[in-house]
């Protein structure tokens, strides 16, 4: 330790070396031991001076801390407890038969790192950095803290290992040439020893005054602490008692309260729950009831109106049978009456023309009578072939409407039966989903009389609660509070699986009135669709009869084409 103050004394701590400045106390020459510690102080980091420093401060701070905690209880047990002060001192007597050089007085009693020689410590406000305890000359800017290597001229620049050896007889060196540094050095370590052994001194009177005003503090604090428990003691058993009368009184009148208070709260709670349990049971009942008759309405509704598509259906066929075969009727005989009036006219121009022609040919030709035979042979094949083709040609498109009746009549038919058996799988879902709906019903009412059992058990074990409580009327007012915040969170939860319950069913009555919403908007939407396929059937009732009128428009115009035809062919024969 003698080499640091030394060194600090002569100002060659941080980075000042051989190349510092002179100051006003010229320093001597160290000796080997200073110059090594010098030389690793100046090889060494600013920083890592400064990080031992507060790692030594901190040390000594924590143990000085650490015997003040261990001090404190002892001296208060030692207030308190006078009688066993005294018999940890008998016990220590035989400590004290030491010999007198072992016996050490309780501030010399310390850890390793504080028993320190008192010049070594310092104030906190003297613990400073390295580069703090310089001269106010040697106090540099960061900038010119350089390593000493670096503040040399580049021929003096060496390795670590170099200058480890070279520099010790530098030093010698400078020593020898300096005697004066080394003579002040001696003065100045000198003053130091004797500022050190006064402040020892001192310390250590200031720990005896200390000492002893600590003992008679301790004994009148015995004395005054001794009368103060005393009157305590006294003041809290009459408090005590006082509270204890107290808490007796209102324990029982809290307790008469709370009973009257619950046996209001369980009777009002048993009714509010039979009650709500009836208008849940009469809603259910109600609700399944209005679910059925839904159901069985938009049943019968979908039946009556399939009935009523049926008949419908049934007399737009009818009606359109009967116009049709009214229309082949018609036609038959507007064909009939045009072929009978051209028979007629084409049988008077034709016997006109044969007047004629016989006439002059039996005035030419008299010898040609079997042409004339031969004229009315072809005559009566012709008319012959002309019936068979128009029986024919009406066979023909009776056969050609019958067959396009017939496949309407089948694709009216199998897509009413589509629509039937789509409806009826409808309904059939619609019947499973109130199987389920009946199903979960059953469920949610084993729920409710879980629940229900489950309240009457909570209410059992209040009941069983509530007559402990009474056995148990004069335990503390703790155990009779603790009871009752139990009774209450009991009660509480019950209250909670009760409002859950509700909610529960609650939940369920939303849900069947949506999914009875649901089966009503899917048997509107069913019976939208028959409506719609109805009427789709109705259009292509009406697109078969334009067609049809269509088909015998030209049929009539063939017709007449085929009789102008036949016409020119007729006279081409002719003439």
């Amino acid at each position: 330790m003698a080499s640091p103050s030394l060194s600090a004394a002569t100002g060659g701590g941080g980075g000042g070396g051989l190349h510092a400045e002179p100051s006003a106390v010229a320093p001597v020459a160290p000796s080997p031991s200073d110059a090594e510690s010098r030389v690793f102080y100046a090889r060494s980091p600013r920083r890592a001076d400064s990080r031992q420093e507060q790692r030594r401060e901190e040390q000594q701070h924590q143990g000085q801390e650490r015997q003040q905690r261990e001090a404190r209880p002892q001296q208060v047990e030692e207030r308190q407890h006078p009688e066993e002060r005294q018999q940890r001192e008998e016990r220590q007597r035989p400590e004290e038969q030491q010999r007198p050089e072992e016996r050490q007085r309780p501030e010399e009693r310390q850890r390793p790192e504080e028993r320190q020689r008192p010049e070594e410590r310092q104030r906190p406000e003297e613990r400073q950095r390295p580069e703090e305890r310089q001269r106010p000359e040697e106090r540099q800017r960061p900038e010119e803290r350089q390593r000493p290597e670096e503040r040399q001229r580049p021929e003096e620049r060496q390795r670590p290992e170099e200058r480890q050896h070279s520099s010790r007889p530098r030093l010698i060196q400078a020593c020898a040439v300096c005697p004066s540094r080394l003579i002040q050095a001696c003065a100045v370590q000198k003053l130091l020893s004797r500022h050190k052994a006064e402040l020892a001194a001192a310390q250590q009177a200031a720990a005896d005054e200390a000492r002893r005003h600590l003992d008679s503090y301790v004994v009148q604090n015995e004395a005054a602490v001794r009368q103060l428990k005393e009157r305590m003691a006294r003041e809290a058993e009459e408090v005590t008692e006082k509270e204890r009368t107290a808490g007796a009184a209102r324990l029982r009148e809290v307790s008469e309260r709370y009973e009257q208070q619950l046996q209001t709260q369980r009777m009002r709670l048993v009714a509010d729950a039979d009650l709500r349990l009836e208008q849940l049971e009469q809603a259910r009942k109600e609700e399944k009831r209005r679910l059925e008759e839904a159901v069985a309405a938009a049943k019968e509704a979908g039946e009556g109106r399939q009935r009523e598509a049926g008949e419908h259906w049934r007399q737009e066929k009818e009606m359109l049978r009967k116009a049709h075969d009214k229309q082949i009727e018609a036609l038959r005989e507007q064909y009939e009456t045009g072929q009978e009036g051209w028979r007629a006219a084409m049988a008077e121009r034709a016997r006109k023309e044969v007047g004629e022609r016989v006439a002059a040919i039996r005035e030419k030709l008299l010898a040609e009578r079997n042409e004339d035979v031969q004229i009315e042979a072809l005559r009566e094949q012709y008319e012959t072939g002309q019936e068979g083709w128009r029986a024919a040609m009406a066979e023909r498109a009776r056969k050609e409407v019958g067959e396009r009746v017939a496949a309407i009549r089948e694709k009216l038919l199998a897509e009413r039966n589509e629509d039937v058996q789509a409806t009826q799988e409808r309904l059939a879902a619609s019947e499973v989903e109130m199987q389920q709906l009946r199903r979960e019903l059953e469920s949610r009412d084993s729920t409710i009389h879980w629940l229900e059992s489950e309240v009457r058990a909570a209410r059992e074990d209040a009941a069983s609660r509530e007559r402990d409580l009474r056995a148990l009327g004069s335990e503390r007012v703790a155990l009779q509070a603790e009871a009752v915040a139990g009774v209450q969170r009991d009660k509480q939860a019950v209250e909670a699986r009760l409002a859950q319950a509700l909610q529960e069913q609650e939940q369920l009555r939303s849900r069947h009135s949506a999914e009875m919403a649901h089966v009503e908007a899917r048997v509107k939407a069913t019976l939208v669709k028959k409506d719609e396929a109805i009427g789709g059937l109705r259009e292509q009732v009406a697109a078969l009869a334009a067609e049809l009128r269509g088909t015998q428009e030209v049929l009539r115009q063939q017709q007449e084409e085929l009789g102008g035809g036949e016409l020119s062919s007729g006279d081409g024969r002719r003439w």
